[in-house]
């Protein structure tokens, strides 16, 4: 915990001189918003939710204004955020294995310990889009559906037989065709509802996923997003990451891509053709 809060304070050392905006040539800015975030996501109605520095979680509007923040530090920090459902938003605290749910005025609505479930060993987890929960169990090498109190509802079959790999799954995501697991060394894993698996497409340096609107799923890289087909529509070519000296961390957002810089979060958009 001392380590992770000194590499807070190195990341929030000022720069000498003014932030420059950032400039594209193939993106965009939509909107920005002053903030220094660790984590940050967008749903489906253009909100942004972003992680602070004080672990606390900040709710924007579409335009940029702050709407609402939830704030606790005996859970430790925040590792993941799904807003699958916006009226009801997940969040994860790995180091206590609880995930936290918040409403739309970030009041809590609950809490699952996954270890007092029976799911100890739960690093990854998504939101379902019908109010439960995806999870991997590492030692299993399984894929699990499980509800809010923790009862098992679908599993997989291990996916270390399956594929002859013992997966580092990094994220996972349900869309409207199946769920979704990445792992950066490997690439994107594919399973209906009902956690059966059903394809898989190598590609390397994942770091995000998300079904686009032509139905295909957008994958972020560490230099470009690109999409990949899983039906019958031709993916999209790679399009380069913006590349400027003041952007930290990029996100993929429901509609946007989410650039932090020391001290502004931009939402980028590709530039109209």
């Amino acid at each position: 915990m001392k380590k992770r809060f000194i590499l807070y304070l190195i990341y929030l050392l000022p720069l000498a001189g003014k932030a420059q905006v950032i400039q594209d040539s193939l993106w965009t800015i939509r909107d920005s918003i002053p903030c220094q975030a660790f984590l940050a996501i967008e749903d489906n109605l253009g909100q942004i939710f972003v992680v602070t520095p004080d672990f606390s979680i900040q709710k924007y509007a579409a335009d940029g204004h702050k709407l609402n923040r939830y704030s606790q530090t005996r859970l430790g920090p925040v590792s993941s955020l799904d807003a699958t459902n916006p009226l009801k938003l997940l969040v994860w605290y790995p180091e206590f294995s609880t995930v936290l749910w918040l409403d739309r005025s970030m009041t809590s609505l609950g809490a699952l310990n996954l270890i007092d479930a029976g799911f100890p060993n739960v690093r990854t987890l998504a939101q379902a889009r019908d109010g439960n929960l995806w999870v991997y169990d590492e030692p299993s090498f399984k894929l699990m559906k499980i509800t809010p109190s923790g009862i098992k509802l679908f599993e997989s079959a291990p996916i270390n037989q399956l594929l002859d790999l013992s997966l580092s799954v990094n994220r996972i995501r349900e869309e409207s065709d199946g769920v979704y697991l990445s792992d950066p060394n490997f690439g994107v894993l594919r399973f209906d509802n009902y956690a059966q698996f059903r394809s898989a497409e190598r590609r390397s340096g994942v770091l995000d996923l998300r079904q686009g609107i032509n139905g295909n799923l957008q994958i972020l890289t560490a230099d470009s997003l690109s999409s990949i087909s899983f039906s019958l529509a031709p993916p999209a070519a790679p399009l380069p990451l913006p590349e400027h000296p003041e952007i930290l961390q990029l996100w993929l957002g429901h509609e946007h891509l989410l650039a932090q810089t020391r001290a502004q979060l931009y939402i980028l958009e590709p530039k109209q053709k």
